[in-house]
């Protein structure tokens, strides 16, 4: 097909997504979105922080955003693009550096966001300023951490922005009791709910109660089938017990079965 039909079939369309096949990065099929997402790691070369920039500033109007591809970014100080109407923002970074000088690219206003994170590679990293900047001026409302190593960094992330008010994480997946030891995250910010999202990985819930102080939580709901589920690598053999061990850290328990929505597809609604 010849490159300008392309342009001019793709020049109308308002949701881009996109996986492994792109276009030029200069093309006018990046204009006026509404939605974008970008997704291949490895399979192309790397969109360069210079043409990022470009794409954002062409669609002003941008709502949903989602970055899972390799991107080649700089520690220069640039002024962010203005995205006000965004509504949600997937990030794929490699590692906490790579998230903060991607979230140091976008102004989202005071409009409410809808963010999930999955996880850095690196997840020995801690949050740099870039990513405690992004909390602080954004109004992130929803945020979901996926595919984290261990608890603590998915909380870290949260307690940065006072206006998270709902907050879902899937069970880490390389979790040892001995990483954590008797310290508990104090929580900074009022969290309504703590959703835990388990559909097949095994979970320690000695692991997850020892992560943090609960007094600043006040639901926690569970989804999924939490039949791998232990404390201090004990079976739990039953959802009474469960319920029992859950209800002891402190917030209303909530169960969902899997035939439920998943509270995370609610969170778009």
């Amino acid at each position: 097909m010849p490159a300008q039909h392309l342009e001019d079939l793709l020049f109308p369309v308002t949701t881009l997504r996109l996986t492994r096949c792109f276009p030029d990065w200069r093309s006018k099929a990046f204009h006026n979105l509404n939605e974008l997402r970008l997704c291949a790691f490895h399979d192309n070369a790397p969109l360069h922080e210079s043409q990022l920039l470009v794409i954002l500033a062409s669609s002003p109007q941008l709502r949903v955003l989602e970055l899972q591809i390799e991107l080649s970014l700089l520690d220069i100080a640039v002024p962010p693009v203005a995205l006000h109407s965004l509504e949600t923002l997937i990030t794929h970074a490699r590692s906490f550096l790579e998230l903060g000088r991607l979230l140091r690219l976008l102004d989202t206003g005071s409009s409410p966001i809808f963010m999930t994170v999955y996880s850095p590679f690196n997840w020995y990293e801690q949050p740099d300023e870039n990513i405690v900047h992004f909390f602080s001026r954004s109004n992130v409302t929803r945020l979901c951490a996926e595919e984290f190593n261990n608890f603590y960094k998915p909380f870290e992330l949260f307690n940065l922005s006072p206006t998270v008010k709902k907050f879902a994480i899937t069970p880490p997946t390389n979790d040892f009791w001995e990483f954590y030891g008797d310290y508990r995250l104090p929580i900074q910010v009022c969290l309504d709910t703590l959703y835990l999202l388990h559909d097949s990985s095994n979970i320690d819930i000695g692991n997850l109660q020892r992560a943090l102080e609960w007094s600043g939580i006040r639901r926690l709901v569970t989804w999924g089938s939490f039949q791998e589920t232990t404390r201090d690598t004990k079976p739990i053999k039953s959802k009474r017990l469960l319920r029992d061990e859950l209800s002891s850290f402190g917030p209303i328990l909530g169960m969902l079965p899997t035939c439920m929505l998943c509270p995370k597809d609610t969170f778009l609604l």
